[in-house]
């Protein structure tokens, strides 16, 4: 099966507003079987958007459409359908009831204009919509299916989860698809392509997507047959020889990310830990308590910026900010001694860097980082050596200490 997403806003198109909900779309198409062949972005204009569904017409089985479905004059998407694929609109009273207690229950008004949100053409069949005002409609036409979704993202993606997806799946029962993600810290793209692309002949019949980010890659095994039992041992011996071979990098198989996986690590363990931020700015810390139940494990932490505030909340020593530097292994090692004093945590953890643009020497480039750690027996620090981007510099930073973290834990 086929599909292409078709955006629409002129917000869009300008960059106003970051496209995520193609991103969405796409990992959950994987997982249903469907291959993403077309993206297209198309402005508030009905005849842009009629036209475009024309295209799209036959070419592929499944159609996304994300936009324009809100109460303004601008939001044109239900007109452009109805006069695409005929009918009729249909004032739903069940519906305009339920949208007056929504506005009601929240202290809202609830305008004429809101009165067409409970209309729709007689042609579709209404995609329920559990946390937003503007329903979806589901269209056929020449062997093709039409999604239209609100692009407000989390109505968009509750609204793909909970009726597109488990639609398509139905229709689709002959062909099963199975899939295993591994989470990867501390190995780029590339490294990882390196250690599994020669093993690619005993994988078999396996689609591998890699899917990097600034904090790590994310590595997914797609099988896909008519035989459950064959397409899952296919599965099972691919995912175990990629196990084998990247085992220090694999945090997770089930899809969590690195603050998850460590939460849960550190429960078991009974651990708690502290942090101690310089270049980084609380990236870590916000991870760490992004966690439902992080404060069993979490003590709190300090973005100690300026020299001063090392020196005076965290008992860094002056004497090594003189000599070493405020970004040097000793300082990264002493702030997390001293946070893990001053809470009484299991571990300290800590990091030191120049984020950039500025402030870098030859001796000490942009992106030079120190991570330090300590615990009971002891303390240590690892180096690390990113580029010249400030926002990325501390994205990686703060993944790095996390990873560090996350090997100590584990070896506990």
């Amino acid at each position: 099966m086929t599909a292409a997403i078709i955006i629409i806003g002129d917000e869009i198109l300008i960059g106003q507003v970051q496209d995520t909900n193609s991103m969405y779309i796409a990992n959950s198409l994987v997982e249903a079987g469907v291959t993403l062949k077309s993206i297209i972005t198309v402005g508030d204009d009905k005849d842009a958007i009629i036209n475009t569904l024309e295209l799209a017409t036959g070419k592929y089985d499944h159609i996304f459409v994300t936009g324009g479905l809100g109460p303004t004059k601008d939001d044109i998407t239900k007109n452009a359908f109805l006069e695409y694929f005929g009918g009729k609109l249909i004032l739903h009273e069940e519906l305009l009831a339920k949208l007056k207690e929504r506005f009601e229950s929240r202290g809202w008004i609830f305008h004429r204009s809101n009165i067409g949100q409970a209309e729709y053409p007689d042609s579709c069949e209404i995609i329920p919509n559990k946390l937003g005002s503007a329903q979806g409609m589901y269209f056929q036409k020449e062997e093709s299916n039409f999604y239209s979704l609100p692009g407000v993202p989390h109505e968009m993606e509750s609204m793909l989860t909970g009726w597109v997806i488990p639609q398509i799946l139905k229709n689709n029962e002959k062909q099963i698809i199975k899939f295993k993600t591994f989470c990867t810290a501390g190995i780029s793209e590339s490294g990882i392509s390196e250690l599994i692309e020669p093993l690619r002949p005993d994988f078999g019949e396996i689609s591998i997507a890699y899917l990097p980010g600034y904090t790590g890659t994310r590595v997914r095994f797609t099988a896909s047959g008519t035989d459950e039992k064959e397409v899952n041992a296919r599965l099972d011996h691919s995912a175990d020889l990629m196990s084998e071979n990247l085992s220090k990098y694999i945090f997770s198989t089930e899809g969590e990310i690195l603050s998850q996986v460590i939460g849960k690590a550190l429960k078991n363990k009974k651990l708690s830990v502290a942090v101690a931020e310089s270049c980084t700015g609380g990236l870590i810390q916000d991870d760490l308590t992004d966690i439902p139940g992080s404060s069993l494990y979490f003590l709190g932490g300090v973005v100690s910026y300026s020299n001063d505030s090392k020196i005076d909340l965290l008992d860094v020593n002056e004497k090594t900010i003189d000599i070493e530097g405020a970004v040097s292994s000793q300082t990264a090692i002493e702030m997390a001694e001293g946070i893990r004093s001053k809470l009484n945590s299991d571990i300290g953890l800590s990091v030191t860097g120049i984020a950039g643009p500025d402030g870098g020497t030859d001796d000490k480039p942009v992106g030079l980082v120190y991570v330090g750690y300590s615990d009971s027996s002891g303390s240590e620090y690892r180096k690390y050596q990113f580029g010249d981007s400030r926002n990325i510099n501390k994205q990686r930073s703060a993944a790095a200490a996390l990873f560090f973290l996350y090997n100590k834990i584990k070896a506990k």
